[in-house]
């Protein structure tokens, strides 16, 4: 079991990372059924998904086949994020929402 510090330090190892400001999203189901937010951007061809693993770093695109939305904006993803409840990682959420 991971103790409470050990979450904590996890989360402010997250937050450390900056992300873009205008920064796209993605929301994803794993092979869990845990939903992930991964960095979108927009080409030619629609959105892809911008690197290979989700916010929290722990789910690897590969294991997220489906999308619930893509190429939304922070404050989207947030919206959404909000509306698909605690089934959206804690991890990706705290990254999400990490100012600076």
């Amino acid at each position: 079991m991971v103790s409470a510090r050990g979450v904590l330090d996890r989360l402010m190892e997250l937050s450390e990372e900056k992300l873009p400001a205008d920064a796209l999203y993605a929301l994803r189901k794993s092979d869990t059924n845990e939903l992930h937010i991964f960095l979108d951007k927009k080409n030619d061809a629609g959105c892809t998904t911008n690197g290979t693993n989700s916010l929290c770093t722990k789910i690897p695109l590969a294991r997220s086949p489906s999308s619930l939305f893509r190429c939304k904006t922070e404050a989207e993803a947030r919206i959404e994020c909000a509306k698909a409840g605690r089934s959206v990682c804690g991890g990706c959420v705290v990254k999400l929402y990490t100012t600076y």
